[in-house]
């Protein structure tokens, strides 16, 4: 971090947080591009080398291939499409934009929390961000599925064109196959420590919760725009399931990228994975909340204990004072206000773009249904 009084800690931050990892060290520091361009530039490099230039350089007489309209309305077609045009663009766009969503919200936890004291140490990025042993582990895994994809496995995952093209397309579009297994490694990784740092900052420090805070959620609304950002990756991933489904309501076969798994248990774990995933950030923030509210109704129920006696003693001798009273019906009506503060990081509106993003998987499914029940093709 800056050694200014008042710089702005967060370039210093995102250099640290990525100077063990080159890809994202060139896109955000060096280039300092915008997540949505890099998901737009990974969309069109996909675009090039899936679909143009494999087709116009194919080393395969036409009547060979299938033709790419063809393919695409099948249902093999339609999947190829979201896995390589809608899931991966997805990820790179959030493997950039997670860099920068963790700097932000270290920083704004230590706004949260004030000026450090003298002698204090500010929050800090925790020291697993920074093991290389993360970036090295997803480049080995990298480097195992570009050996894999190179040598035949999947080719038809990506259009018979594709591996049947120039070499050097060939290995254009693998390689960027396996840096996007580099990245899914990483982001899950960072999203994991992130889960972990958060919760052990509400344990270690005495964050305050301001409950009559505008945004609604204690002055931790941006805990729950955080967890929200993992809301396209989960509707990418789920759209992606939701066409096994769409292949079974059609009557047709599994493939093979189905058939050694279990479906339902797959999409249960989709389910449960995304709700853990949500959550899991803001649990202990949760509970933060949670405790400050029941110590605001504990010091309430006090109060109307002490002041019910008074009342009860004066109705025994005749003579209830209308001020004790009234006290005692403001100490219900502070209790009625203490039961409705909020007691997670989340508005009702960010709760319900995340419930939109988990469902949103069943559209494609209740359309195939549809189609089935009127017999419309």
């Amino acid at each position: 971090m800056p050694a200014e009084t008042g710089a702005d800690p967060r370039p210093a931050m995102l250099r640290d947080l990525l100077r063990t990892d080159p890809v994202g060290s060139l896109l955000l520091v060096k280039a300092r591009l915008h997540f949505l361009a890099v998901a737009l530039v990974c969309l069109l490099l996909l675009i090039l080398l899936l679909t143009v230039l494999p087709i116009h350089w194919s080393q395969l007489p036409p009547d060979a291939l299938p033709r790419p309209e063809r393919f695409f309305r099948t249902l093999q077609g339609t999947m190829m499409v979201v896995a390589w045009l809608v899931f991966v663009p997805v990820v790179w766009g959030f493997y950039a934009w997670q860099a920068r969503a963790i700097v932000e919200l270290h920083v704004r936890l230590q706004a949260c929390l004030g000026t450090p004291a003298p002698g204090a140490s500010p929050i800090r990025l925790s020291p697993w961000y920074l093991s290389p042993l993360w970036p090295v582990l997803a480049a080995l895994l990298g480097l195992w599925e570009f050996n894999r994809f190179m040598h035949g496995h999947e080719f038809t995952n990506a259009g018979p064109w594709v591996f049947n093209s120039t070499l050097a397309l060939r290995a254009a579009f693998v390689l960027l196959a396996s840096l996007t297994y580099y990245v899914i490694v990483l982001l899950v990784v960072r999203q994991f420590i992130t889960t972990v740092s958060i919760n052990r900052i509400f344990t270690r420090h005495a964050v305050p919760v301001r409950f009559l805070h505008p945004d609604e959620c204690g002055g931790f609304r941006f805990l729950g725009q955080h967890a929200l950002g993992i809301a396209p990756l989960i509707a990418a991933a789920g759209l992606n399931l939701s066409l096994v489904y769409v292949r079974i309501i059609g009557g047709g076969p599994l493939g093979s990228d189905t058939a050694i798994y279990s479906l339902p248990a797959v999409s249960v774990l989709y389910v449960a994975g995304s709700i853990l995933f949500f959550t899991a950030p803001l649990w202990c923030a949760h509970q933060e909340m949670l405790h400050a509210r029941d110590q605001w109704l504990d010091d309430i129920a006090r109060g109307f204990e002490l002041q019910q006696a008074v009342v009860q003693e004066q109705m025994r001798n005749g003579n209830p004072d209308p001020d004790s009273v009234a006290k005692l019906e403001a100490a219900r009506t502070a209790s009625d206000i203490g039961r409705s503060l909020p007691t997670w990081p989340l508005n009702v509106r960010v709760g319900r773009q995340f419930t939109v993003a988990l469902l949103s998987p069943l559209v494609p499914i209740g359309i195939a249904g549809l189609q089935q029940l009127i017999g419309w093709k």
